[in-house]
């Protein structure tokens, strides 16, 4: 049986502008933790692959930091 994940629009480096500073960082981390999330997922269903589908960053000028984070 050929067993994939897929996941799409991750938008990493959002800013969340909207939202106070420290709730904004709680929401650009939570974008992070869920890429480990996502790979013990592929792990635990012995997946093949994982597709990436979609807006991996918020924007085409990605922070070196959050390219080292990803």
């Amino acid at each position: 049986m050929f067993v994939f994940l897929h996941t799409a629009d991750w938008q990493l480096g959002k800013p969340f502008g909207a939202f106070p500073q420290e709730k904004a960082a709680l929401l650009r981390d939570a974008r992070l933790s869920s890429i480990d999330r996502l790979a013990d997922a592929a792990r635990r269903h012995d997946a093949s692959h994982v597709v990436v589908a979609g807006d991996v960053f918020d924007g085409e000028l990605v922070a070196d930091g959050d390219i080292a984070k990803a």
